[in-house]
């Protein structure tokens, strides 16, 4: 299952990547996750370099779940004749086959290239949080183009990550 979450900076993507790692934390999932600082038991991991690595738990692994915050570098439409673009299409053209979970959300309000959206099964754009009653409220676009709005209590969420962790640079290691 591939799902995309996008929406303007300070929605609540970080939030809804959070909420759904605890479900699944949880319903005892093994949670890896890539620049999402989580205050809960999980792995993470450089996903660049995992992307780069062939033999990496991201394209061996399955019925695993996956979480990638601020995946802007990933993700981008123009960046999509770069090796990097190139790998990640063919990684996530194999999710559904390797069993995978995977949540991705980028940095702001990119949306995500069209060949990774059409590979997607949700889209979800979180609409911002509602301080008067403790909700997050967000739209699930489902592949076949049916829309449900959702409103979820939100607060017990906010004490299980950090939303100011920075996003450095990637260099490989040669």
């Amino acid at each position: 299952m591939l799902t995309f979450i996008a929406g303007r900076q300070g929605c609540g993507k970080s939030l809804l990547l959070t909420y759904a790692a605890w479900w699944y934390h949880c319903n005892k999932w093994e949670c890896e996750t890539y620049h999402l600082n989580l205050k809960f038991p999980h792995n993470e991991i450089n996903f660049l370099e995992a992307l780069h690595d062939n033999e990496s738990r991201i394209w061996t692994e399955s019925n695993n779940v996956l979480f990638v915050d601020d995946a802007d570098r990933l993700i981008d439409c123009r960046r999509g004749t770069t090796k990097l673009a190139e790998k990640m299409h063919t990684w996530i053209t194999g999710v559904r086959k390797r069993k995978q979970t995977v949540f991705i959300s980028p940095h702001g309000s990119l949306i995500p290239d069209l060949r990774y959206r059409s590979e997607a099964d949700f889209l979800i754009n979180p609409h911002g949080y509602n301080p008067l009653d403790d909700s997050l409220s967000f739209t699930i676009s489902f592949y076949n183009e049916r829309q449900v709005k959702k409103i979820w209590p939100i607060s017990p969420i906010f004490k299980l990550y950090d939303s100011y962790q920075l996003l450095m640079p990637y260099e490989k290691k040669i």
